[in-house]
């Protein structure tokens, strides 16, 4: 997520870029997601334990404009972005708060329902909702795999042929989010199969989506 906020209100040291503020609500609405304020068990057994350890919460001022950062992204530079790497802790919900000089603001935090409660704790008056309907996932929890991260970019000709390539009984001009997605998921389905051929297996797909744009009043990004 990413938050714009006005420079004139960061150097005045305005409630709204108060990290202290955000630090006193972020301990409140944790009594509300008490397990999220817990750690991970270290059996590997998917249990939690609800020991109050606390969430990490990093604050830092970025000497870049957002959109140089976003312009040319490398995952190396990304993730210094993050409060830690995704198997370094056990620690259920770490929050890094960047500023840029631009005035933006971008937090790492991406569940809707937390960041709901948590803004409805910091301006006092507030009252939240929220409700779980998922159930709890039993996949496998690495802390060992490595994970690469890879960027691919396609250019205006590669996407028109990629779209054509697409059969039309199938689907009727297809996005370039379609095109491209069923590209790449077609070929981890392909290394996946030939890993394990005999294995039986459930997969899903996730997208990332900028909803900004897209509400009936948009949001600058």
């Amino acid at each position: 997520m990413t938050y714009m906020v006005r420079n004139e209100l960061c150097t005045r040291g305005a409630t709204l870029c108060s990290f202290a503020t955000l630090r006193q609500s972020l301990s409140k609405v944790l009594t509300r997601f008490h397990p999220l304020a817990g750690r991970l068990s270290d059996e590997n057994d998917f249990t939690v334990d609800c020991n109050d350890s606390g969430a990490l919460f990093v604050e830092a001022k970025i000497q870049a404009n957002l959109a140089e950062v976003i312009t040319e992204p490398s995952m190396d530079e990304l993730k210094q972005f993050l409060p830690l790497g995704p198997t370094e802790t056990n620690v259920l919900l770490a929050i890094q708060l960047n500023v840029f000089d631009c005035g933006k603001l971008g937090d790492g935090a991406s569940l809707v329902n937390f960041m709901h409660s948590w803004a409805a704790v910091t301006f006092h008056g507030r009252r939240c909702s929220f409700g779980f309907d998922f159930k709890p996932s039993t996949d496998r929890i690495s802390k060992e795999e490595k994970i690469v991260s890879k960027r691919v970019v396609f250019d205006k000709e590669k996407l028109a042929k990629l779209k054509s390539s697409v059969p039309e009984s199938q689907v009727t001009d297809p996005t370039r989010v379609e095109a491209v997605s069923a590209y790449f998921w077609r070929h981890f389905m392909d290394v996946a199969k030939a890993q394990n051929p005999n294995k039986k297996m459930a997969v899903v797909a996730t997208h990332v989506v900028n909803l900004r744009p897209r509400m009936d009043q948009s949001l600058p990004d």
